[in-house]
């Protein structure tokens, strides 16, 4: 009798440890279900697929749409670029307009007036300068009087 076993004393719980919650009986990996209920989860099922397909698309459409307005933005700030130095440009040539606007002013500030030009022509036409002696003449008419 020296191998009989002896049995186990069962220990004390300890108050502090907590219970385990016991464990679900395994189910059977594949259940039967009424065809109603198998109907309904396949519908939504199909619902799902359908959703997923449309959420797949609109993403798609979203990146196609966020692709050319990155594109479009990237043209505009070209073209506003360009714009920019066409403007640029523009109040350049305006300034250097104004410069000689501002010449063309002084000298016509400077230049005759009508009235004084009246007054220069009527002198003109009293005095007839073509009727004048050239120096040329002059001389010639010393010569001749010197000859003579």
């Amino acid at each position: 009798m020296a191998d009989a076993k002896v049995p186990e004393q069962k220990k004390p719980e300890d108050p502090n440890k907590k219970k385990e919650p016991p464990k679900p009986h395994p189910q059977p990996k594949e259940q039967a279900l009424p065809a109603p209920v198998a109907n309904q989860i396949d519908e939504l099922m199909r619902r799902i697929r359908q959703l997923e397909e449309r959420y797949s698309a609109l993403r798609k459409k979203s990146q196609f749409n966020e692709q050319n307005m990155l594109k479009d933005s990237k043209s505009l700030f070209e073209e506003i670029s360009v714009l920019n130095q066409t403007i640029a440009e523009l109040k350049q040539d305006l300034s250097e307009i104004y410069e000689k606007l501002e010449k063309l002013t002084k000298e016509v500030e400077g230049a005759v007036k009508k009235t004084e030009f009246s007054i220069l022509s009527k002198y003109i036409d009293f005095w007839q300068p073509v009727n004048f002696l050239t120096r040329a003449e002059a001389e010639k008419m010393l010569d001749e009087f010197r000859n003579k």
